[in-house]
Order: structure tokens, then C-alpha cells, then sequence
């Protein structure tokens, strides 16, 4: 089955989600220059850092198979940017992904990013033959934590040797978990 970027095109009951075109490098590269919003993810890029990331993520959307699957989340009333969600490295035939998602300040808070999360997950296990889903957010970030709880995430248990702290946290949801447990379809 070959999958393509149309393939994750889909609305939830607020959200429009679709492919990266060259038309998102103003929200890309707001996105990923903004110390604010990179705050728990990476420092922020230059703007030349973020024009190459951006061309390359576009580029990788035409490759078959699909490396890598970067959405844009786009308010479905009125079409404004919100955000990308995605799979950095996407494989067909992976049975564990890792998905990502990054919202402008103004739609924080408001639920956008469980939304287009459970949409692309509902997405992913529809498509593939994945078992799991899988994220990771930064030790600290509570918001994070509290919406990935609510979508069905559960954290994984990692052994920290004595004297060490952990930085980034990891929580995943099962196919089985996400359709028995959470009620999702």
C-alpha cells in the first residue's frame, strides 16, 4: 500500500489539517524562530535555519516512500494558520511512530493541539500497521503533560540511574488502548 501526504488530509470538529506547501513558510518559520514557542522544544532557529528546514520538510513530503509527514493545522472556519503537527520519520511499516506538534502563542491553550493530535493518531492507526504512538515532551511542561493525558497518552516508565535527573519524558498510546480505552474511532 503505497501512502501519500493527501492520504493525512482531515477536519476534526474545529480544525482543518492538510499537507505542508510552500505557501506555510511564513508559519514555519514563525513557528521555529520564536524563543517563546521553542521554549520546550530546542532553541530557536535563524530565519536562514528555519527557510532551510522548511524547504527540506516540503521536499521530503514529495518522496516515496514517505520519510517524513509535516501538517499544517489550520482553523477550518477561517483558514488562519494555527500550527504543524507530524511524523519526523515516517515509515509505513513501522509498528512504533513518533509524532510532534508546535502551535502558534495564540492557539495554545485552547485545546488545537489534543484536537490534532487525536485526529492524526486516528489517522495513522487507520492507514497503517502501527501498534503504537509515541511523543516526547519536556520534563516541566505540565500543559503538555495534561494534554497528551487527556488524548489516551499514557507515560512510559524509564529507569533513571542514581544521581541523574531526566529532561524529556516519554508517553505512548496503543492501538488497542486507543480504540478500547479512550472510545476513539
Amino acid at each position: 500500500m503505497t501512502i501519500a501526504p493527501t492520504d493525512f488530509i482531515f477536519d476534526t470538529g474545529r480544525l482543518h489539517v492538510r499537507p505542508i506547501g510552500e505557501g506555510d513558510e511564513a508559519l514555519y518559520s514563525g513557528l521555529y524562530t520564536d524563543p517563546e514557542t521553542m521554549r520546550w522544544i530546542s532553541p530557536p532557529l535563524t530565519v536562514d535555519e528555519a527557510a532551510r528546514c522548511f524547504h527540506a520538510a516540503v521536499a521530503s513530503m514529495s518522496r516515496r516512500p514517505l520519510a517524513a509527514l509535516h501538517l499544517a493545522i489550520l482553523e477550518r472556519e477561517t483558514s488562519l494558520p494555527l500550527g504543524l503537527c507530524g511524523v519526523q520519520e515516517f515509515d509505513s511499516c513501522a509498528t512504533r511512530l513518533e509524532l510532534g506538534s508546535i502551535l502558534l502563542a495564540r492557539a495554545r491553550g485552547s485545546g488545537f493541539a489534543r484536537e490534532a493530535k487525536a485526529g492524526l493518531i486516528g489517522r495513522l492507526f487507520s492507514l497503517l500497521p502501527v501498534d503504537e504512538i509515541c511523543l516526547e515532551y519536556q520534563r516541566g511542561n505540565v500543559a503538555a503533560l495534561r494534554s497528551n493525558l487527556s488524548i489516551g497518552f499514557s507515560p512510559e516508565v524509564s529507569v533513571i540511574p542514581d544521581g541523574q535527573t531526566i529532561e524529556w519524558c516519554r508517553m505512548s498510546v496503543h492501538r488497542n488502548a486507543w480504540y478500547c480505552l479512550s472510545g476513539n474511532s
